[in-house]
């Protein structure tokens, strides 16, 4: 097996042009069923860089990460690994190769602690088969450490993170390996400001060492925080290549979405605020280690943005507000009136929806095809027997209201990120809510099915709903709240009017600060 180990560099630590690519694929293709995916891919990366790889939900990256990485086999073209070719028969293959990759959908053993995750086929052994736990942790505890990542206990089980901290820990056990081409999709999907700089860090020490970053992102700014080159990705297709340094944002969404998006991101606010009162409101909700004292009010009509840094108690007032986590002080109302949310199913029979932070494990049943997932709230049937043309009908209009066409028996594990979402929406859209509640709404999905939801939320509230959003996105929450309101440490800091805030206002009261 070829591998990645690096060759001499350049005093500067980066290749010159002449160059023989560290790795290449030279007209990749490959078909799902009557599914084209991949179209001819034609990209090369260079030792010591880091390289965007951009596009739609749909363009092909999941695709082309995953036959690097051994998961598919291409059904026609090359790989190559300094000029000589070379397959990859499975995973391991790749792995041994010195490729190891971070995928945006974690594959962390939730029942497995950190360090077992970790090391994962990798345990330090003693006597033979006889697992040696000191040196488990005490090797996990060192890559950590070396990675800056000083808060996660090695022995913590999996299933007791938080969604940041398994990314980290996905992080580190890719890196673990001591990979020369790292894979990172969508990395800073769930990390804090903080943890982002971490990683973008950890990115830097990795170029300067010789290894090469494949880095996945939705995210541009990141992309010109961090990459040297930057492929973007259409319809299976290769678009361009830029260098980061030579192209812009507007250029970016340009070659991604075929049409000039940058200025249409997001949709009109309101001109006046809306005349009727309160559709839903909290009078001083607490909940211990939560959250403590909060008091908001979101009327119909109104889209209300909820910002803070994540762990700033965000998500947990929206599972509140829904029934999804019980209140020990304080009191919700909905149109006036108290109401007592015990359970989820009391806030759907109010009327609440709430769209998940994390829509393939609270949001989806990803092995049902569309249909099944957007009836699963309120099932069509007739005398106890589930009525298969209403269900199809049903699904079939919230689908349309969401823009997601085409087969409405696909499974949903297959689909994009954004369509997956698009699903997520619809499942609610069909109850008809009054109360929309949305956590991360746009996370890990393609600028144009952002500005899709941007624009669909704020037909729903043209229409009458009242949505409030927590999103770790400053650009989001500026671009598309009439109101924003910050919470800091469990407790709300500050309110400002969406059509005037700015960025430095709201990170200062998300940090705590007084103006």
């Amino acid at each position: 097996m070829i591998d990645l180990a690096p060759e001499a560099m350049s005093p500067s630590g980066l290749p010159g042009p002449a160059e023989t690519p560290v790795l290449e694929a030279r007209g990749i293709r490959k078909r799902f069923g009557g599914v084209v995916a991949l179209k001819g891919i034609d990209v090369s990366f260079r030792a010591g860089e880091i390289h965007a790889v951009v596009g739609e939900n749909g363009a092909g990256k999941s695709t082309l990460n995953a036959i690097l990485t051994g998961v598919y086999p291409p059904d026609e073209g090359t790989i190559l690994i300094r000029g000589q070719e070379t397959q990859f028969g499975s995973p391991g293959d790749a792995e041994r190769a010195g490729i190891a990759a971070v995928y945006q959908e974690l594959s962390l053993i939730e029942e497995l602690d950190v360090a077992s995750n970790v090391l994962l086929h990798h345990e330090p052994r003693r006597w033979g088969p006889i697992l040696d736990r000191r040196q488990l942790y005490e090797r996990c505890r060192d890559i950590l450490e070396s990675l800056g990542i000083l808060s996660i206990n090695p022995r913590a089980p999996v299933w007791a993170l938080s969604v940041a901290d398994r990314q980290l820990v996905e992080l580190a056990r890719a890196l673990s390996r001591q990979a020369r081409f790292v894979i990172m999709d969508e990395p800073t999907a769930a990390l804090a400001a903080d943890d982002q700089e971490r990683l973008f860090t950890i990115l830097d020490d990795l170029r300067r060492r010789g290894s090469t970053v494949l880095y996945v992102s939705h995210r541009l700014e990141e992309v010109f925080r961090s990459a040297d080159r930057v492929t973007v990705l259409r319809d299976g297709q290769v678009i361009a290549t830029r260098t980061v340094s030579e192209t812009s944002h507007d250029e970016l969404i340009r070659l991604m979405v075929g049409r000039d998006l940058a200025h249409h991101l997001f949709p009109a606010r309101r001109a006046s605020p809306p005349a009727a009162g309160p559709g839903i409101e909290a009078a001083g909700i607490s909940s211990p280690g939560r959250f403590e004292d909060v008091s908001l009010a979101v009327r119909p009509g109104e889209i209300v943005g909820l910002a803070g840094l994540i762990g700033a108690g965000r998500t947990s007032v929206l599972r509140a507000l829904f029934g999804a986590d019980p209140i020990a002080a304080g009191e919700i109302r909905l149109f006036g009136e108290p109401v007592t949310l015990k359970s989820p199913r009391d806030g759907v029979a109010k009327g609440i929806a709430l769209l998940a932070e994390d829509r393939r494990v609270e949001s989806l049943a990803l092995r049902l095809n569309i249909v099944e997932n957007v009836t699963a709230v309120e099932l069509p049937s007739r005398a106890g027997v589930v009525d298969d043309g209403r269900s199809r009908s049903v699904a079939k209009t919230a689908t349309e209201e969401v823009r997601l066409s085409g087969n409405l028996r696909r499974t949903v594990r297959d689909l994009s990120g954004g369509n997956q979402q698009k699903v997520a929406l619809a499942k609610w859209l069909s109850i008809r809510p009054k109360i929309i509640l949305c956590d991360e709404p746009t996370r890990g999905i393609d600028v144009a099915a952002k500005a899709e939801i941007y624009a669909l939320l704020r037909r729903l509230a043209d229409d009458g709903a009242a949505v409030l959003f927590a999103s770790s996105e400053l650009p989001e929450v500026l671009g598309l709240a009439d109101r924003i309101l910050v919470m800091h440490e469990g407790r709300l800091t500050a309110e400002f009017d969406g059509a005037t805030a700015s960025e430095t206002s709201v990170l200062r009261a998300a940090s705590g600060l007084a103006d």
